[in-house]
This record gives C-alpha cells, structure tokens and sequence, in this order.
C-alpha cells in the first residue's frame, strides 16, 4: 500500500502538519517538511485546536517547536511551549490520582489493571508528557466491580451513572462504569462484560497472567503485554471508526517502541475474532505515517481485500475534511471490520440493537426491548441516515 501522496497532503498544509508530527520519531527529510509547512501556518488557533481534537497537541507542540521554533515568532514558539508545558502538568495530575485510585482499589482486594492513559503514554513515548489524555481507564473483573465501586466512593468519587449503587452494581452493566470527582477527574472501570465491541468475551485472567511491568513518572505499575495493549487499541480504533489520527499514532508508537513478537499477536487476534481490527490499526499506522509494516501484518493485508479498501477508505476521509458517516455506513464498517458476513451482520445487529445508557436516561430498566428498538433511531439523528460532509479540518 502506498501511503498518502504528498501533493494530497499538500492541499490541507494543516493536516499534512499533523500526519508529520504524528511520529515521536523524526527523519531529516521530515523534519525539513515540518520546518517548511510550520512556516506558512497563519492560523495557530486552527492548528492547535485541529491537533487537540485528534488527541496530538503534545507532539505538534514538541515537534514543530523542535524542527521550527527558531523560524517562529516568540508569541508561537511561547504558546507551544505553554501548550506542552500545560499538557504535562494535567499529565502528572492524572497520573497522581491514578496512584492514588490503584492503591485504594488494592486495599479493597480488586485486581485492577490501568491501560491506555498515562500508562499507554510510558509505553509507547517513553513519556507521560507525549500523550494528550482526559481519563483513566481501569480494567478488572465483573465480580469485584461492586468492591471497586465502594472503593471509589470512598476517596470521594460520584457514579456518572445516574442511580447507580453498590447493590445493583453487578446487574447492572453499561458500557463502562465513569467515575467523576469535582469537574475533571473521571475514571472509566472497564470489566470483560462492558467490552461490548469485542466478539469474544475476554480471557481476562489470560490477559492479567501476561502483564508486564512499565515505568510510569518513577513508579513500576503493571499493565497489560505490548501485544495484549496493541489488540485493545486496535479495537478500541474501530469501535470509533478510526475518527481520530491520535489513535493511530498510538499504534505506531507501540510498535516501533519496542518489538512485539507479530505472530503471536495475528495469534490471538484471530483467537478473539478481530483480526481484522488489528490489522485496520497496523496498517493505518503503516500508510498514513509510512511506519515500517511488519511481514507478518504485509502478508494477511496482501490476503485480505477487504481490510486494504477499508485502510484506503478511512485515509481518505481524513483527507476529505470531516466526512460525518450516517448510520447505514456505520453499520456496514462494523460489519466489514468483523471479518466475514456470516459472523459480521450478527456481530454489527447486536451492536446497533444493545442498549446502552444514553438510550436508557433515566427510564426503567425493564423497558429493555423497547430500548433496543429506539437505538437506531436515536443513532440516526445522532449521525444521520446517510453520510455528509462535515464541519472543515
């Protein structure tokens, strides 16, 4: 696959600055590029707030102050400056309270595994400060989901789930149990019955049994194995439809970070029935940032059609600046994204019939039917019937 051609790019200078700038690690020929297309920008504010809402404002900042700053203005070059400098303090904010949720969940005898975060930042940047993040995601089994909750009330925490309480709590289950504590801080509980997006329920006892220790701001804290870590992402990428470039600089950066052993990955990606997925997120990382694509990864996408023209499809609409998907292309994607049509309409009906809380509100729960026959249609005027364009990159 050839990645997007530079006179592509060269006609959104502001989304060819992002794809650059998407690399923790820069070649001279991309530095040079970075250099030249930073010095045309007179929009800041559109680039800052276009690289914020892709989850990238701490590497444009780092890398355009990096490869441009002594080209800028002072007023640019401070504002980069501040803009990382404030991205590296809610960092260590967010990071402190992790500490401080982990230890509180281990007293209550929950085996609790952060992921993405701060601790997916340590993994593939090496930095906390690289990562733009706003939650902290916890993943632990159902069955100490109500320890975990009585856990978080305890430090001060409050159930976004309206009415939610610690009898209940293993009964009811939404897509993720969100914490919040004054106006910032939330934490998403993630357990193997929220993961709604995956095929398979989890072997979450396999993934714990495989977790490996990761520097996070001076501390060791165990998260899941570099493959486990790029499987979830890659699903968690396709449940969003790939709607954000950050998401994918995250795969890049987990790969090239450290070898991850490819053949054990395709393993079990095809063992939790998301091979395509992972091979979305890969190859996305692979034609959009020309990160190296490893053979293993060449050699299915070089078998499978389909996840070549879904790769080219969700590129493409980066390029057409803000193409908003209607619930039909929505639907067929999931399909697609699952593998065959045997196994994809199934998987892509549940998904668009299983109710979750924003369908519900504050209604009773034992209106469940109705609410699965309510969802596509508060997914249509949502998103829209058919796809449109959107507001500008």
């Amino acid at each position: 696959m050839r990645p997007p051609t530079q006179q592509a790019a060269a006609q959104n200078p502001t989304l060819d600055l992002l794809l650059l700038c998407m690399r923790p690690r820069l070649d001279g020929d991309s530095s040079k590029r970075i250099l030249s297309i930073a010095g045309g920008i007179s929009d800041w504010d559109a680039l800052i707030a276009a690289a914020a809402e892709h989850n990238l404002a701490p590497l444009v900042c780092k890398n355009v102050e990096a490869c441009a700053g002594r080209a800028l203005s002072s007023t640019r070059t401070q504002r980069l400056s501040l803009q990382l400098l404030g991205n590296s303090y809610r960092s260590l904010a967010l990071t402190a309270e992790l500490f401080r949720v982990l230890a509180a969940l281990e007293d209550h005898g929950v085996c609790a595994t952060p992921y993405k975060g701060p601790v997916l930042a340590a993994q593939a940047y090496g930095d906390i400060a690289l990562r733009e993040f706003s939650d902290l995601d916890i993943l632990l089994p159902q069955r100490q989901i109500v320890s975990a909750h009585r856990a978080l009330i305890a430090l001060g925490f409050r159930s976004v789930i309206s009415g939610l309480q610690a009898p209940e709590i293993s009964r009811r289950i939404p897509g993720q149990y969100a914490y919040q504590r004054g106006t910032e801080t939330i934490v998403e509980l993630h357990t193997e019955a929220t993961l709604r997006y995956f095929p398979k329920i989890l072997d979450l006892e396999g993934l714990c049994e495989r977790r490996e220790p990761v520097e996070v701001a001076g501390r060791q804290v165990l998260t899941f194995s570099l493959e486990d870590t790029l499987l979830l992402l890659s699903v968690h990428g396709s449940k969003h439809l790939w709607e954000r470039l950050g998401w994918i600089a995250d795969i890049a950066a987990l790969s090239e970070a450290r070898a991850l052993n490819w053949s054990r990955t395709l393993d079990r990606a095809r063992n939790w029935g998301i091979q395509r997925m992972a091979l979305l997120g890969v190859g996305l990382a692979a034609h959009l940032q020309c990160a190296p694509l490893p053979d293993e990864i060449a050699l299915c996408l070089k078998d499978d059609r389909v996840a070549r023209r879904l790769i080219k499809g969700i590129s493409q609409r980066f390029f057409a600046r803000g193409v908003q998907l209607g619930v039909f292309s929505r639907f067929a994607f999931r399909v697609h994204m699952r593998g065959s049509l045997a196994t994809g309409i199934p998987y892509a009906f549940r998904l668009a019939t299983m109710p979750t809380e924003s369908d519900r509100g504050r209604h009773p729960r034992h209106l469940e039917l109705l609410y699965a026959l309510r969802r596509p249609l508060r997914l249509a005027r949502l998103y829209g019937w058919r796809s449109r364009a959107g507001p500008p990159f």
